[in-house]
């Protein structure tokens, strides 16, 4: 079975049909796999062959343009740039707030910081 090895990330073989595509780690290139596991900041990541990471952390412009299918009209192939490294992540910690003590859950998305306070249905 395929899935996406990011932090929080559910996608599986089965999300194909909705046009979810899945990547393997650069095993064979030291330097882009050290900055790829830098992103996904995973304490123990599963290494071998078989670890993927699905096209909804990569930006748009790390695929590569498929010229032959836009000149005949066919289904484009979604592939990688050789230098391409995954950078979208949703990362969530929980805290205590430090004046109600409640909890409260800190989601980062795209660099920016949000706050939800638990149980308050408020940010």
């Amino acid at each position: 079975m395929v899935y996406c090895i990011a932090y929080g990330c559910n996608n599986k073989d089965k999300d194909r049909e909705r046009g979810v595509r899945f990547y393997r780690l650069p095993i064979g290139n030291k330097p882009l796999l050290k900055q790829w596991l830098s992103k996904l900041r995973l304490k123990d990541p599963p290494l071998s062959q078989n670890s993927r990471v699905c096209t909804q952390h990569f930006h748009p412009d790390c695929f590569e343009r498929d010229l032959q299918a836009e000149l005949l009209g066919t289904k484009p192939r979604v592939c990688l740039k050789a230098d391409a490294v995954p950078t979208i992540f949703s990362f969530v910690s929980a805290k205590l707030d430090r004046v109600t003590g409640k909890r409260r859950k800190h989601i980062q998305v795209n660099n920016s910081h949000i706050e939800y306070k638990l149980g308050t249905g408020k940010f």
